[in-house]
């Protein structure tokens, strides 16, 4: 017995963030398997786009979008979509997130830092907020 089937995710309908590759590959691919629908989206589109393909190919309903979680409008218009076509969101994988790659965040400008925070941080509340509000 698996650990999803614990959570019983089948006939339900999940978000994965930054899905094309990495733990939110691997996520929505287990949702998936463990019967659920997945909604994806990340930036890279062909990645994304395979995730979608592989999802689909265990016989559930998937969508996949290009979207920029940093961006609230782009976050709304998403989970509106994912409503739209796949109904209630039941499950949701705020994956989305980049590292510091290594460099010093001491030797880094305010750009690099807000970016680290939009990507991280605000697009999990975007999404949350979003789902909660659907």
């Amino acid at each position: 017995m698996g650990v999803l089937s614990l959570f019983n995710p089948g006939k339900k309908v999940a978000i994965v963030t930054g899905a094309a590759r990495g733990l939110g590959r691997q996520s929505a691919i287990a949702l998936a398997e463990a019967g659920a629908d997945v909604a994806i989206c990340d930036l890279l589109v062909a990645q994304g786009e395979r995730v979608a393909a592989e999802i689909e190919a265990l016989g559930r309903r998937v969508l996949f979008a290009q979207a920029d979680v940093t961006r609230s409008d782009q976050v709304d218009a998403f989970v509106q979509q994912v409503v739209d076509q796949l109904g209630k969101v039941d499950i949701l994988v705020n994956n989305a997130g980049i590292p510091s790659q290594g460099r010093s965040l001491e030797d880094e400008n305010d750009a690099f830092w807000r970016h680290i925070l939009e990507t991280n941080l605000s697009s999990a509340f975007y999404v949350f907020a979003q789902w909660c509000a659907t």
